[in-house]
């Protein structure tokens, strides 16, 4: 949102706050990332099962401001002559990034609750496995949790990947109808 406040007064205040969305976006997905493609099973077990009370907190915020920049999108890109009638290419690029940083934000977050939820152990139905039981004999990283969720938000469904908790099994309930919404909604005609 500093990105926004800082730019000149000229650009409409939805323009604005959209490119304050996409450089909060991306800036929160580089660093996570930085840190599943970095993180070994040892290390992703040991974060992930970290105590942290405002998880749901930053997960429901997340996924409520993704939502917000897709509806906002369309609205920019239904206008974006109006909003800038020189240039209306920049705010549909903010747009779209908006977009697609939502939709990569979203089950990145997924991917990190999966990691917490089956390296936490609070789940007694889950079984040794942490509730996902990955191929192979190697204890899964972060990077499996990134696999598992995006494969998820693509397809609505599980791979290769099995789950045995009720408790994961609800969130991938969740995840399908969030990856749904996400998936549909921009193929919808604009008004």
């Amino acid at each position: 949102m500093v990105a926004a406040l800082v730019l000149p007064v000229s650009p409409a205040g939805v323009i604005r706050a959209m490119l304050g969305w996409d450089v909060g976006a991306l800036t929160l997905l580089a660093l996570t990332w930085h840190f599943i493609l970095r993180s070994p099973p040892e290390r992703t077990r040991y974060a992930a099962a970290a105590e942290d009370p405002g998880r749901a907190a930053v997960g429901a915020s997340v996924l409520v401001s993704s939502v917000v920049s897709l509806i906002a999108a369309a609205w920019v890109i239904d206008g974006a002559q109006r909003l800038s009638p020189v240039a209306p290419g920049v705010p549909i690029t903010f747009a779209v990034v908006a977009v697609v940083g939502g939709w990569f934000l979203t089950h990145t977050t997924y991917a990190l609750r999966y990691a917490h939820l089956s390296s936490s152990g609070g789940d007694q139905e889950a079984g040794p496995d942490g509730g996902l039981e990955f191929p192979g004999d190697t204890s899964p990283a972060a990077l499996d949790f990134a696999y598992f969720a995006f494969v998820l938000g693509m397809t609505f469904q599980v791979s290769d990947v099995a789950v045995s908790s009720p408790v994961i099994r609800r969130v991938a309930l969740w995840h399908g109808l969030t990856a749904f919404w996400f998936n549909v909604a921009p193929s919808w005609p604009s008004p």
